[in-house]
This record gives C-alpha cells, sequence and structure tokens, in this order.
C-alpha cells in the first residue's frame, strides 16, 4: 500500500519536472532576447508559466496530503477489519533428565 503511495505520488511530481524544465528554459532566452519585444513576450510567458508552476506545486502538496490520509485509512481498515491471528508451533521440545538431590 505504501508502495503504491510512493508511485502516485513520484507520478505527480514527474508532470512538475516538465513544467520547471520549460521554466528554466524561458527564463534562458528571456535573458537572450534580441529587442524589447521578444524580451517582452518571453517575459510574460515566463509569468504565466511560472503562477501555473505555483498552482500546480500547491494541488500536489494537497493532492499528496489526500493520498496519505486514505493511506492512513486504507491502513487502519486493514488492521481493524482483518482478524490478526498468530499461529504458534514448536520447533523443538526439551527434556531434562537427571536425579533430584
Amino acid at each position: 500500500m505504501k508502495l503504491r503511495t510512493a508511485n502516485a505520488k513520484a507520478a505527480l511530481e514527474h508532470t512538475l519536472g516538465d513544467i520547471r524544465a520549460e521554466v528554466a528554459a524561458l527564463e534562458r532566452d528571456a535573458g537572450n532576447a534580441v529587442n524589447l519585444i521578444a524580451q517582452m513576450t518571453a517575459q510574460k510567458r515566463l509569468t504565466v508559466l511560472q503562477r501555473e508552476l505555483r498552482q500546480k506545486e500547491e494541488r500536489l502538496y494537497y493532492d499528496c496530503m489526500k493520498l496519505d490520509n486514505e493511506l492512513d485509512e486504507r491502513m487502519e481498515e486493514f488492521i481493524s477489519g482483518g482478524k490478526m491471528s498468530c499461529d504458534i508451533q514448536r520447533q523443538f521440545v526439551l527434556t531434562v533428565t537427571g536425579t533430584k538431590d
């Protein structure tokens, strides 16, 4: 269950990696712009992407928190719903012989 939750979190964070790479590329392009119009266009696109990144990071935080809560609920349900039992088997038998003085 924990592994499934960790995989789901990783998949959510993977989508943010693409946006972060795009933001980094735009930051480089905005600095290398030749004229003012190209620089302003790149800066505007960069601002929009940064806002989108912040929103998605916030959503990711809440989604991860939701996944953690669901994991806790599933684990509680598993622990309380099932009957835990333990079977004990003897592995060896000790026999003590001797005289009592």
